[in-house]
């Protein structure tokens, strides 16, 4: 029997172990070697240009080369030959990096013997040649997929040309004159050719996509029309099944884009359709909300979500593949090819996104995908002088369905709108009077021209025919196919209408024209007019208010902006520090009369330091200490009486709250009466208030009524299950106007505007806490959680951004039920809401700075 004959280069510059290769190769008895022996790296590049050598037995350290960059080289020259590669060392590592950078295999010299060293160079050669031929399987699979590809693509357009000439026939055919029996066949063959062209668009579209011949456009497009004109394609299918269909663009997104409007409806009208077609009842809606941003591009997110059926999580796992459905029996209620997520899944992927969906059977279903778009240049991206227009304008929503009703309320309210809603006639006339009669008349009031117990045109006359009522401009909201007569609208005293869904834009700029026609100027309704500086009384006599020391200790730079300004407004004077630790060195150095003391802060909270302050002063002095306390919880504002506090005062903290607070203090001990402070802060020598106003003896502190002390209802500490964490954000406006009223009356006269710069040091804290908490959740650190969301919770109430500082209380107290695996969706929440906070604040302040 013939012996196996192998052709081998060895690359070895030592005589020693070249001849020990060969002699080791020279008694192997099944297989015969050919070898031939170069001693630098360059002859062997030589040799390998030449054909005939299968297999590399190379020392990697030659003269004119060294190491793992010898195999590099080798495979530059010689990709087809294998390489065994022979070192003296026996390294792990070195082993590793060999393989890596292309050997087949790695002996150490010295160690091998005959059938090691052959069996080594066979499974080099067999590897090889495995690795030869699965590419070459790869790559005729390649071309096999474009070629089908292409044949789909253009049996595709074969099928669809004879099919759009069917289609067209159908349709002129209906317009003549037809019985009935014709009429019902032809309805019949135009709804199956539609089905079909549907079909063979999608098979289309997926086979352009697979053979690569799918270029993403970038052209100038509006994203508001890009929406609108999706969902108006399936207004009346939802209609027809009563679902609410509606959409809604964040006010921070700018709509004057630049990308291919024409995949991204593709990928809408696929999400929308799906979404109507498995909801039956419910409602529909789309959200177009910002994920990041830089000064020429950003990444938006569209959340397409309804009430239907819901997917399966097994469904979900291959539910964007081709020719997938999540429903795969012969009796499926729902037709389609699956092919439209498969389509949507690659345009996504091409336009620079990611897609996702969550969902649960019967639980509904929210698809969602990202999509990275560039802005327009030099282009105008919000109407900001019509926004100022609209900007704190009263508007009353009367729409019979809650979920219609709430996004309009949403459109109207990221204007800086003021709005409510409600739900009938008769609630809408109680609440037009109502306002009225306070003497804060809504501007505008929107009705829904189909309620089930009165047309929308008998309830405009009705508000119409009221003198106090007449003044509100009236617009009408209507479903297809019920639009009132134009004359009637008019005689009704109805301004416009607007056809349901409600377009943003489309009510953006009806809202604005009818304002502008009108006259209406920003302020000039008595809700929102600019009201006169209001003066906060103080019982204690300026002369003592003037002798008080206070420190106020506060680590929130908001918190602490807004409390000295109060402090000020009511006629006293503070000392502010910005943590516990602080105000022990203060302390110890001033004999102060009231400390104000903020419960939880960084280095050393409140409770700690007012025991050591307790500790220190023993029965010497007894400086008053005021806990402030943002937190609900039962325990917490016991606490602050447990550890030797006087008194406590909830956050935000009113003007009015705070002044009777001090006021009381004062009264209680003998500040001012003798032109001091008294005895060593002979203030605090009444007994500690108990949570009932009473003090610990059971005596009342002189003349101190309760009435400081907010008395917000208690909870425990939270559970995974407690209620305030898993409510949804409440339906209230971006921005508290009370609040901000309030602040602006805390401006002194001569200085820059104390609201824009407040608001300015709120937005630096904002992005450092957000900073904070994204940083704390993959480290599980809940501690950091909770006093990042407990500070912005504080900051955010005294600016008044009411929805943000509800997200953060609810995260805050996720953190503490140490609950983090709530806490993703809460902090991608928060951010939602902090975007909106920011948008809103940022436009106030420049309006404000103008």
């Amino acid at each position: 029997m013939a012996s196996e004959l192998i052709r081998a280069l060895l690359i070895e510059d030592n005589p020693a172990d070249a001849r020990l290769v060969r002699e080791t190769l020279a008694s192997s008895r099944m297989v015969r070697f050919e070898i031939e022996q170069v001693e630098r790296l360059d002859a062997a590049m030589a040799r390998l240009r030449r054909p005939g050598i299968e297999v590399v037995l190379l020392d990697l350290t030659l003269p004119d080369s060294q190491g793992l960059e010898t195999i590099a080289r080798l495979k530059e020259a010689a990709p087809n030959v294998p390489i065994v590669a022979l070192s003296i060392i026996d390294d792990e590592h070195l082993v590793h990096d060999a393989v890596k950078w292309g050997g087949e295999d790695f002996l150490v010299k010295g160690t091998f013997s005959t059938e090691s060293l052959v069996r080594s160079i066979r499974y080099a050669i067999d590897r090889h040649a495995a690795q030869a031929e699965l590419a070459q399987a790869r790559d005729s699979a390649l071309e096999s997929a474009r070629l089908r590809a292409e044949f789909l693509a253009n049996m595709s357009h074969e099928i669809r040309t004879p099919l759009n000439g069917l289609i067209g026939m159908t349709r002129l055919l209906i317009d003549t004159r037809l019985t009935t029996e014709q009429r019902e066949m032809i309805d019949i063959a135009r709804v199956s050719a539609d089905a079909l062209l549907k079909i063979v668009n999608d098979i289309l579209d997926f086979s352009k996509i697979s053979a690569g011949k799918v270029v993403i456009e970038e052209i100038d497009f509006d994203l508001g029309t890009a929406v609108e004109s999706v969902l108006q394609m399936f207004t009346e299918q939802a209609q027809s099944k009563g679902l609410a269909l509606d959409s809604f663009i964040d006010g921070d997104v700018p709509v004057l884009l630049r990308g291919d409007a024409g995949r991204l409806g593709q990928v809408l009208n696929n999400l929308v359709g799906n979404a109507v077609k498995f909801t039956q009842r419910g409602e529909v809606t789309v959200r177009v909300g910002r994920v990041s941003e830089t000064a020429d591009e950003i990444v938006l997110r569209f959340q397409v979500r309804d009430t239907g059926i819901g997917i399966p999580l097994e469904g979900q796992r291959y539910i964007f593949q081709a020719f997938a459905q999540a429903d795969t029996s012969t009796t499926r209620q729902f037709g389609g090819t699956g092919l439209g997520l498969a389509i949507s899944a690659q345009l996504v992927e091409l336009m620079g996104g990611n897609i996702g969906v969550q969902s649960e059977a019967g639980g509904g279903a929210a698809f969602w995908f990202t999509c990275a778009l560039r802005k327009q240049p030099a282009a105008t991206q919000h109407a900001s002088s019509a926004r100022v227009r609209l900007e704190g304008v009263r508007v009353l929503v009367a729409e019979h369905s809650p979920t219609s009703g709430r996004m309009v309320r949403d459109h109207l309210v990221s204007w800086g709108m003021r709005c409510e809603t409600v739900a009938g006639p008769a609630e809408t006339l109680a609440a037009l009077k109502r306002a009225s009669a306070a003497g804060q008349p809504f501007a505008a009031a929107l009705l829904d021209m189909q309620f089930p117990e009165m047309d929308g045109l008998a309830l405009a006359r009705l508000i119409k025919a009221d003198p106090a009522l007449a003044p509100i401009q009236l617009l009408g909201m209507y479903s297809l196919g019920g639009r009132p007569d134009e004359g009637q609208m008019k005689a009704a005293g109805i301004r416009a209408q607007l056809p349901k869904p409600i377009k943003q834009s489309q009510l953006f700029n009806t809202l604005t024209a009818v304002m502008a026609a009108t006259g209406y100027e920003p302020g000039s309704e008595p809700a929102i007019r600019r009201r006169a500086l209001k003066a906060i009384r103080s019982t204690i006599a300026s002369a003592v208010r003037d002798r008080v020391r206070l420190l106020l200790v506060e680590d929130n730079p908001v918190n602490q902006q807004v409390a000295q300004r109060l402090i000020e407004r009511i006629g006293y004077r503070a000392t502010t520090v910005e943590n516990g630790r602080v105000a022990l060195e203060v302390h110890a150095l001033n004999d102060y009369d009231i400390i104000l003391m903020d419960c939880q802060m960084p280095e050393l909270d409140g409770y700690a330091a007012t025991r050591e302050i307790r500790r220190r002063e023993g029965t010497r002095r007894h400086t008053v200490i005021i806990g402030i306390t943002a937190h609900a919880l039962a325990g917490d504002r016991d606490e602050c009486l447990r550890v030797g506090m006087d008194d406590y005062i909830a956050k935000p903290v009113t003007p009015e709250d705070l002044a009777v607070m001090l006021d009381k203090w004062v009264t209680a001990g003998s500040v001012g009466q003798s032109g001091s402070s008294g005895d060593s802060g002979s203030i605090g020598k009444a007994e500690s208030v108990s949570d009932s106003g009473s003090s610990a003896t059971g005596d009342q502190a002189p003349d101190a009524p309760d009435a400081g002390r907010r008395t917000a209802p208690l909870r425990e500490k939270p559970t995974v299950d407690d209620p305030i964490i898993n409510a949804p954000i409440f339906d209230e406006p971006i921005l508290d106007e009370g609040v901000l009223e309030g602040l602006r009356d805390c401006q002194q006269p001569g200085e820059p505007n104390f609201l824009a710069m407040l608001i300015g040091v709120f937005l630096t804290d904002l992005a450092e806490r957000l900073d904070a908490i994204r940083a704390a959740l993959p480290l599980g650190d809940a501690r950091r959680i909770r006093d990042a969301a407990h500070a912005l919770k504080g900051a955010s109430g005294e600016l008044g951004a009411i929805r943000l500082r509800a997200v953060c209380e609810r995260l805050e107290l996720v953190a503490i039920a140490g609950a983090l695996h709530e806490a993703g969706g809460l902090i991608h929440e928060l951010e939602r809401e902090a975007q909106r906070a920011q948008a809103a604040l940022e436009e106030r302040r420049a309006a404000l700075s103008a």
